[in-house]
């Protein structure tokens, strides 16, 4: 039985919590990633023009179908009540307030991207470039401002408690303030990073010589592992910039808690702990899977099957977002996709994907090596288990997610391969299989 059809008579049904983004939206976006990268190679279009055109070939036609098929922006988790617009002269206040505290803040962050070395590097020339197309659109931004505050249940949001602030009025609330800088200061720094690392695997699709890899399966899962990763930057990058309420993907509430702010920035550069040369830094230690399975033959290429199952799990958890992806924030819980099986599927494929294809144990020149390497690795695991429970911290505020949480606690994959276990441990003595509400 589909997920929201009625049960079978007398028989108890234990719903999943419902999604606040339908599985379509983002095969509809992958779709759309697939044939504008199919058009790159077709037409022989530059690395940045090709990131440029992947990008909107993956989030047009999500947009297109959230507003036109699925009609998000009459959803009431909006707070935008279109029936019952507001009057101008009432608009024009608060929509200048707006205006003002984001004026403000896009200057803050561009003094910032200019005035920190870090980020006037080639790395983020194609973020440069966006920069620009974004300034380029301000005048739409605007717009928007002053459309949706006149629609706005509770117009009076953290972005114009910022503005009041920032033209001395008083009056402005220091929690939707904070609210306003740190989404801004999570915005911020992760587009940077986000639009940073877009083009190089950009150019390693678009560079790839299809005819040699349809005659190599190895290479060919691993050009599939990179395809996915492209699919998991392009999916995040753009919901950085689109957190926006006829979406229906505006920001709940950023991480609150500092552990979880230590944790998420301990993984990204230039704070990444373990980049080349970082403290836990486990690859220098040891190598890569092909050394244990070769390159080529049946045990190399049922390994590099395992590790694209990964892979593609890992993408499938960025995927189903949408729109709406974001590190450190809440912005509606996913209940669908890859989390009816995992709360943290993204975690669980990465930790494991790098222990798979690393294989310190093994790869490592000696024994003291090894056990180095190891180590470090499991580091980096505990860093990811970290980063899970500090999250978990913050959208157990939200009842929805706190439904969610006690649903997968009974029916995802791994409570229930281990359900077996628990009863033989307290005292059946017999490993029988689960019982599952028929549906």
């Amino acid at each position: 039985m589909k997920h929201g059809a009625a049960p079978a008579a007398g028989k108890p049904v234990d719903a999943r919590p419902r999604s606040c983004v339908s599985e379509a939206t983002g095969l509809i976006g992958l779709a759309g990633m697939i044939a504008s990268i199919a058009a790159c190679w077709t037409l022989g279009i530059g690395v940045v023009g090709a990131t440029a055109l992947i990008l909107l070939g993956t989030h047009g036609p999500m947009i297109l179908w959230l507003v036109l098929a699925e009609r998000v922006w009459a959803r009431s988790s909006t707070g935008l009540d279109w029936g019952a617009p507001r009057p101008w002269a009432q608009v024009w206040r608060t929509s200048a307030t707006k205006l003002a505290g984001l004026g403000v803040t896009l200057a803050a962050l561009g003094a910032g991207y200019a005035l920190i070395p870090y980020y006037s590097g080639e790395t983020f020339r194609f973020f440069h470039l966006a920069l620009i197309a974004l300034g380029a659109l301000m005048p739409l931004w605007a717009l928007y401002v002053v459309v949706v505050d006149r629609v706005m249940v509770e117009p009076r949001d953290e972005l114009w408690h910022f503005g009041q602030f920032v033209l001395g009025r008083g009056g402005s609330d220091a929690q939707m303030l904070r609210k306003h800088l740190l989404g801004w200061a999570i915005k911020g720094f992760f587009t940077a990073f986000m639009f940073s690392i877009l083009p190089p695997v950009v150019a390693r699709v678009s560079s790839a010589d299809l005819a040699a890899l349809l005659a190599e399966p190895v290479r060919l899962g691993l050009f599939l592992v990179t395809l996915c990763f492209l699919a998991d930057a392009m999916f995040a990058a753009m919901g950085y910039l689109l957190p926006l309420r006829v979406l229906d993907a505006h920001l709940r509430s950023p991480n609150p808690h500092l552990m979880a702010w230590v944790a998420a920035l301990a993984c990204y550069p230039p704070f990444a702990v373990m980049a080349a040369g970082g403290p836990l830094d486990h690859r220098a230690l040891s190598g890569s899977w092909t050394q244990v399975f070769g390159e080529s033959g049946v045990p190399a290429i049922a390994w590099c099957g395992l590790l694209l199952s990964l892979a593609v799990l890992y993408a499938w958890a960025t995927v189903i977002f949408g729109v709406r992806f974001s590190n450190l924030t809440h912005r509606g819980i996913i209940t669908n996709g890859p989390y009816r099986y995992f709360k943290h599927p993204a975690y669980l494929a990465k930790t494991l994907y790098w222990w798979l294809a690393q294989l310190p144990f093994l790869t490592a020149a000696t024994p003291g090596q090894a056990a180095q390497a190891s180590f470090l690795l499991a580091c980096v695991t505990a860093l990811y288990w970290l980063r899970a429970r500090t999250e978990e911290w913050h959208l157990m505020e939200d009842p929805a997610y706190a439904a969610y949480a006690a649903w997968i606690a009974r029916n995802g994959l791994i409570p229930r391969m281990i359900a077996p276990l628990r009863r033989w441990r307290d005292g059946a003595g017999v490993l029988t299989p689960p019982s599952r509400p028929t549906e």
